[in-house]
């Protein structure tokens, strides 16, 4: 069934030394549009210029090559390795001359440098001294990357080629219709407790509990007993006698570390696609902490041999991913679509955490494939609140039965 589609054209340049890169560059565009074309609405094109050139008189055969091929892309795609090429008169390689022209145009550069062991009786030492010159090159609208292996080159080109075509889908998105296509969609928190998400309006408050354990000293080592089943008797070896220790420390965790997750609301009628969002949460005075996995309020094992397994969460959308950046967090997410009037939340949480009450700030930039780029914002007060308790009062309130005396 036919579809409609944007078109973007990836040039693939490089001297005849990695013949092989080219080859596996054109494969993993066709990958890329064999899973997304029809879903995303785009299709990436390859140009080379032996097949996306034809003879033309009036010109050096160079510049024929830049009007017909280099002037139409997208992107461009430089792949080196010990040779940079034959220079053109007016540049270090016809390669070279067509990422300098592009790059000129402000089109997005990726160069690949390959790491491979070459037999040093076949090797230019001279013509390397030229690509490693070049390689120091930088471009506004770059990429620069190494591989040791082609499989290495192909797995780290798939990767950096998903990425580029959200730039490619963002650069495009001003030329889009976009007139009829509201993006006033709605970025929220969601405090993650309870039998479901409870989604936070902007500028809310949320308590966190401070425990202060009031008797931790007196907390005594936990002991296995004998588990009869069946008229059967099992003894269970290995204890942990840390255990009640560990679970004081497990509730206080809990208390002072609510879990979130993003959630986004679309009032529109119309869908929105292919959406990026780049996150920062920050706030004043370096009060604020975030914790981006649940690992450390994995409840405390009786057992010291016990086997925990985890889910798998490598194959759920919506995945927020977090990362520090200097007084800031930053967090991205990709969503395949929204539709109008729906509210989605991200498949992982984060928990937040603070010293003293202190507000949270959360602004996004939204890409999508149909709107051009626009911006969010929320905010929640964190408050703090100091409760003293004893271990006793702690391990009934998780269901516990008290260590017998």
């Amino acid at each position: 069934m036919a579809y409609n589609a944007r078109v973007f054209q990836i040039l693939i340049a490089s001297p005849g030394d990695v013949a092989q890169e080219r080859d596996i560059v054109s494969e993993v565009i066709h990958e890329w549009n064999y899973l997304n074309a029809r879903e995303k609405g785009i299709i990436l094109l390859p140009l080379r210029w032996e097949t996306h050139s034809s003879p033309e008189m009036g010109d050096r055969p160079q510049g024929i090559i830049n009007r017909q091929v280099v002037d139409q892309c997208d992107m461009v795609v430089g792949v080196f390795w010990t040779k940079l090429g034959t220079p053109t008169g007016l540049a270090a390689s016809g390669t070279i001359e067509e990422i300098d022209q592009a790059a000129e145009k402000g089109k997005i550069i990726m160069l690949y440098f390959s790491r491979a062991v070459v037999n040093p009786d076949k090797l230019d030492l001279e013509e390397y001294k030229r690509v490693k010159e070049f390689k120091l090159r930088k471009y506004p609208e770059g990429l620069v990357e190494s591989y040791d292996t082609l499989p290495e080159f192909r797995d780290k080109f798939t990767k950096q080629l998903a990425m580029k075509v959200r730039d490619l889908v963002n650069r495009d998105a001003s030329d889009l219709p976009t007139k009829n296509v509201e993006t006033n969609l709605a970025l929220y928190l969601a405090l993650n407790t309870g039998a479901s998400p409870q989604i936070l309006q902007d500028n809310a408050t949320v308590q966190i509990n401070k425990i202060i354990c009031t008797n931790e000293q007196d907390i005594p080592d936990f002991k296995a007993e004998i588990l009869t089943r069946n008229n059967e008797v099992s003894l269970i070896f290995g204890e942990n006698k840390n255990y009640y220790r560990e679970l004081i420390r497990y509730y206080v965790k809990q208390k002072e570390y609510l879990p979130f997750r993003l959630a986004l609301h679309n009032p529109s009628k119309v869908g929105l696609h292919d959406l990026y969002l780049e996150l920062f949460i920050q706030n004043s005075g370096d009060q604020l902490e975030i914790i981006e996995n649940r690992d450390f309020l994995r409840k405390p094992d009786k057992f010291a041999n016990s086997t925990v397994i985890f889910r798998d969460m490598s194959r759920l959308t919506n995945q927020l991913r977090i990362s520090r950046q200097e007084s800031k967090w930053e967090m991205t997410i990709e969503v395949p679509v929204i539709q109008g009037g729906r509210t989605i939340l991200s498949e992982n949480e984060f928990f937040l955490g603070a010293k003293q009450t202190v507000e949270a700030i959360l602004q996004a930039t939204v890409y999508s494939s149909n709107s051009s780029p626009f911006v969010l914002a929320t905010r929640v007060w964190l408050t703090v609140q100091e409760r003293q308790m004893t271990y006793q009062d702690i391990l009934a309130d998780l269901g516990e039965s008290l260590p017998s005396s």
